[in-house]
């Protein structure tokens, strides 16, 4: 099944003309820029929960994301969640981090975003 959809996947790509293929490539390596500004606030929520060991509005509202670049707006929410908004030369991205709390309070981060054809591999 794995490879049948990686068939159709390449398949998909070879009949895909260059120029789309181009445009994707940038939005793509854009979209990355979205990522790269909500990992900053990955290790500030990282490190707060290290020291305080629960999640509180008082310590996540002080970190912040400037909306500068290909970022149009971002926010921290009080459990941790990043969500960053892409401008238009991102196709209106948006990525959405998550993280879990582990019992020894360390944060294991997931990622999704819409649209998914732009999204890293990551964060399909």
């Amino acid at each position: 099944m794995v490879r049948c959809a990686r068939f159709m996947r390449a398949l998909s790509q070879a009949m895909t003309p260059a120029s789309e293929r181009n445009r994707r490539f940038s939005i793509r390596s854009r979209v990355s820029e979205l990522i790269l500004a909500g990992s900053s606030a990955k290790t500030g929520l990282s490190e707060g929960m290290q020291t305080y060991h629960s999640w509180s509005a008082g310590w996540t509202s002080a970190i912040t994301i400037s909306a500068t670049g290909m970022v149009a707006s971002a926010t921290v929410g009080s459990t941790g969640q990043i969500i960053v908004h892409g401008t238009a030369a991102t196709s209106g991205a948006v990525i959405t981090m998550t993280p879990t709390v582990t019992t020894d309070d360390k944060l294991v981060w997931s990622c999704t975003g819409t649209p998914a054809k732009y999204m890293p591999a990551s964060c399909r």
